[in-house]
């Protein structure tokens, strides 16, 4: 489903039009910014679930924002992934 999504958000050269659905998210959400720098501080005091907080929230809105695929496969497969 990764290569699904980003196929569609991106487009392809092959006919497949930008979607944007990430960015339109990002938008609609405020780009994120105050929560981001939240979950960051709140990671720093030693809160570990904080930025997977995040990442479930913001997979949560990319999902919501998601218009291509009508069957909701892809639109319900958005999850955060924290990675070191």
């Amino acid at each position: 489903m990764q290569d699904v999504a980003h196929y569609q958000n991106d487009g392809t050269s092959r006919g497949v039009t930008p979607a944007r659905f990430v960015e339109r998210a990002e938008s609609a959400e405020g780009k994120w910014e105050e929560e981001i720098d939240e979950a960051v501080e709140s990671a720093i005091d030693g809160n570990e679930a904080a930025l997977q907080i995040l990442g479930t929230q913001i997979a949560d809105d990319i999902g919501e924002m998601c218009d291509r695929i009508r069957t909701g496969r892809l639109k319900a497969s958005f999850r955060g992934e924290v990675k070191q």
